[in-house]
């Protein structure tokens, strides 16, 4: 997301890449956060931003696109559209039905990280994942989907066409 809020502030625009609890740092500290926590961050954020601005937009990449369809139903009109690149909506596998009970047994599992299929492109992120904060993230998930009939915004949907940590077969070239 860092590219582009630099491109837009670049451009004269006020913008806000808020750092989540947990994020940007090392997987132990993830562990400790719950999304009540990253969505805190993102609504203190919002919130800031409303003082200074006019219009917000909020734009948002895979759970960050969650983050951001929970603000839009949340603030309504405070939120004047979204752009949300692959919004993550719900935790995939057999073994999300265990992660109850799972979590509390298996500390972590292996991370997703640098998962651009584009060549000569690198992204951060965690070797592991705490189950704890994946259990947190699907009921974060269910929760937007309740709340998602609130969503009224204008939307801009962007989808990768090929992703690397879908367990499905891709054929080369798409």
């Amino acid at each position: 997301m860092r590219p582009w809020a630099e491109y837009l502030a670049g451009h004269g625009l006020s913008v806000s890449v808020p750092l989540l609890p947990g994020h940007g740092t090392r997987w132990q500290d993830m562990r400790i956060t719950t999304w009540h926590d990253w969505y805190a961050e993102v609504d203190r954020a919002l919130r800031e931003l409303r003082e200074r601005c006019g219009t917000v937009f909020v734009f948002g990449l895979s759970m960050g696109g969650a983050l951001a369809l929970r603000l839009a139903a949340r603030h309504g009109d405070a939120v004047r559209g979204l752009v949300l690149v692959n919004p993550g909506n719900k935790v995939h596998g057999v073994a999300a039905h265990a992660l109850p009970v799972v979590r509390h047994l298996v500390p972590t599992t292996k991370g997703v990280a640098d998962d651009i299929a584009k060549e000569g492109v690198t992204e951060g992120g965690y070797d592991r994942v705490p189950l704890h904060s994946a259990h947190s993230l699907r009921q974060f998930f269910r929760t937007v989907d309740r709340e998602l009939p609130q969503v009224t915004q204008p939307l801009v949907l962007l989808h990768s066409p090929r992703t690397t940590w879908c367990r499905r077969p891709t054929r080369r070239g798409s």
